[in-house]
């Protein structure tokens, strides 16, 4: 009906002499129905409101007095069908696919087809058999776990011609499901991804009635069927809308400047993993997850030697068929909502196993100690949850158990149990988990152990400290009055804190990328998961001398200052700041060197705003706006103004921002040197 309204307007702008009383108009009005809208729909339903709503449209650009003699266009089984879009054999085919389109739009089901019967899934089958010739040595054809939405996106070739535009609102699971590589790597191949509007990180406000903890994730995709182009150079952009403090004061998204990245799609083909980075991180995250994948062994490279381990989830008790385990009765059973947390299993005597007849009884060796035991759901953190247990044990398939086969190698075990709950962990799950800060919070295991792995005995020592503190912090807080608890859970923290600090030791993390760390425990996921008092902790306004700010222009004098200095040049930092903006001036004279290079200066916003005449916000639609950043050149220095939000002056944000000057003055100089 948007469409429609918009063809009509247009046609009114081009034509200004038509008037709406008129049969030509009215004629005009039919016409533009009936050779521009089609549809296609299984439910009856469906096709008779959206008749119903393009009559109304129509009768909306009519005098009342006209209406009476307006005859409404015919659209049944013309324009709209009511069908399966994969009927191979109904009309609708021989009819829509003489038609050029410009677009074609959707909101395909989010559901996997269970019957194999179905068309979608005939269709995709039929298509396989007819490529297979083709195709040798390019992707073949696929979609996994019965996904009906990634077999539209392929469908939407049938009816495409060179012109042809197509924006489908579809689960963002697509985008990062581990099975769904195949169908990834087909679609990158045969189409070209024009853009991606990604509202994962935002599924709580878009659908805010929903009751679903687990709120299904939505994308936009924009793209077009390549007609055999070769899509490796073309560029996709992509927008991934984030919380922020707009929404819950004026109901309102607002775009910044990070939100929106470029990638060439040969990169996702190589990387797949990049589909997530674009979401949460930036060419910088790349760059260190890339080193870390490719500069250390995994931790299933690690676990795979089945001489030293055995891995597997826990028994299934569900399911149908019973196995016997009545070996295992009278055994301790660890309960995954109550007994496990990080780095302590609370074995208690009185929880015994009593089933003898379970659905799937696993390898009776793997509930022998010690075993790693690891759950499927990660924290709020995005922390992974798991610990040791020294004790032989009965656990479910909610708990995954890595047992070690010889005792003399415990050192390994323990270390893997560190990793798995380091804030590194966090980071690298935010950035390439499949689920987390998508969907739901948890994580597969194949993800959890592609994390890579070292071995360090420091590590192993901060982890035995941190369980044996847990131990007595967990038999004190039985206690009907303790007062140690507190004292007991400072130590316990600041061991975390040094078993964090050892890690990012270990991988040899430098400066920027302990700051994207940072930025990604401390600021990012916060804000996705919504912690308490989040939006107080991180939108409260930025004081003189926080060392936010300090950290944030330490980055720009680094990598600017010397190579001033060198030209008798002094490097300074002004900085104003109000409740509202802050407002960097990094100023170049020629007064030699500076030992206090920052200089702090409070303003009101009304005086910052009067330097903000090109501030401002971007109305894309009436529920979504584009916020600015306000960067720049003077005669003797450069600035950069932005809001006065913690996570837009974080210094993982300074290093994005400094670059970005480096590249501007580098262009503008190669400009000089080629005009002189």
């Amino acid at each position: 009906v948007e469409a429609l309204r918009r063809m009509i307007d247009r046609c009114r702008v081009m034509d200004i002499t038509i008037s709406s009383n008129t049969n030509d108009f009215k004629e005009i009005l039919r016409k533009l129905a009936e050779e521009n809208i089609f549809g296609i729909d299984q439910d009856g339903n469906a096709i008779n409101v959206a008749i119903f709503s393009v009559y109304l449209a129509l009768l909306d650009y009519q005098e009342p007095k006209e209406i009476e003699n307006f005859k409404f266009p015919r659209l049944v089984n013309r324009n709209f069908f009511t069908n399966d879009s994969f009927d191979l054999d109904a009309d609708f085919n021989n009819i829509i696919k003489k038609i050029n389109f410009n677009f074609i739009l959707g909101n395909p089901p989010w559901k996997r087809g269970s019957d194999k019967n179905s068309l979608f899934l005939k269709y995709i089958q039929e298509r396989k058999r007819g490529e297979s010739d083709k195709a040798k040595g390019k992707p073949q054809i696929t979609i996994s776990g019965n996904e009906i939405a990634q077999a539209f996106l392929l469908r939407t070739r049938d009816f495409s011609s060179d012109q042809t535009r197509c924006a489908l609102i579809v689960t963002s699971k697509i985008l990062y499901n581990l099975n769904a590589k195949d169908f990834r790597r087909y679609f990158l191949h045969y189409y070209f991804i024009d853009k991606v509007f990604e509202l994962a990180p935002v599924r709580r406000e878009v659908f805010d009635k929903s009751s679903d903890p687990s709120i299904a994730p939505a994308a936009i995709l924009f793209f077009h069927y390549a007609h055999g182009e070769v899509t490796g150079k073309n560029i996709i952009e992509h927008i991934a809308l984030k919380p922020n403090r707009f929404f819950s004061l004026f109901k309102v998204f607002m775009l910044q400047r990070n939100d929106y990245k470029q990638v060439i799609q040969s990169r996702l083909i190589e990387y797949d993993w990049l589909w997530k980075i674009l979401v949460y991180g930036s060419y910088l995250d790349f760059n260190f997850v890339k080193r870390l994948k490719e500069g250390y062994k995994t931790i299933s490279a690690i676990i795979n030697n089945s001489n030293l381990f055995l891995v597997g989830q826990g028994i299934m008790v569900g399911g149908g068929d019973k196995n016997d385990v009545s070996y295992l009765l009278n055994q301790i059973y660890v309960d995954t909502g109550k007994d496990i947390a990080q780095f302590y299993i609370n074995l208690n005597p009185k929880n015994i196993w009593s089933q003898k007849y379970v659905h799937r009884p696993r390898n009776k060796n793997l509930f022998n100690a010690p075993i790693l035991l690891i759950t499927e759901g990660i924290n709020k953190r995005l922390e992974s949850v798991s610990a040791i247990s020294y004790k032989n044990c009965v656990f479910k398939s909610s708990l995954t158990g890595v047992k070690l086969k010889d005792s003399k190698k415990l050192n390994v075990l323990i270390i893997i149990n560190g990793l798995l709950n380091s804030n590194l962990f966090s980071y690298n799950i935010l950035q390439t988990g499949s689920s987390a800060g998508i969907e739901r919070e948890q994580t597969q295991d194949e993800e959890k152990f592609n994390f890579p792995y070292l071995n360090n005995s420091i590590i192993a020592e901060y982890v035995e400290k941190i369980e044996a503190i847990s131990k007595k912090l967990f038999k004190e807080k039985q206690k009907a009055l303790s007062s140690n608890i507190q004292t007991m859970e400072s130590e316990k923290q600041n061991l975390i804190n040094n078993l964090n600090e050892e890690i990012l030791n270990s991988f040899h993390l430098n400066e920027q990328e302990r700051a994207l760390v940072d930025y990604a425990v401390n600021i990012t996921i916060p804000l996705v998961m919504r912690d308490k008092d989040y939006e107080k902790e991180l939108f409260s306004p930025l004081r003189t001398e926080d060392t936010f700010l300090t950290n944030y222009a330490e980055v720009f004098i680094n990598r600017f200052r010397d190579s001033f200095e060198k030209r008798d040049k002094k490097f300074t930092i002004q900085i104003q700041l109000s409740n509202h903006i802050i407002r960097m001036f990094f100023k170049v004279t020629g007064e030699g060197k500076n030992k206090d290079p920052i200089e702090w200066k409070n303003e009101s916003d009304d005086d910052l705003l009067l330097k903000l005449s090109s501030l401002g916000c971007q109305k894309i639609t009436e529920s979504l706006f584009m916020q600015k950043d306000v960067r720049g050149f003077e005669r003797d220095g450069f600035y950069i103004i932005k809001p006065n939000e913690k996570k837009l002056w974080h210094k993982a944000i300074a290093y994005l921002d400094a670059e970005e000057f480096a590249d501007a003055m580098l262009r503008n100089g190669s400009k000089e040197n080629q005009n002189a």
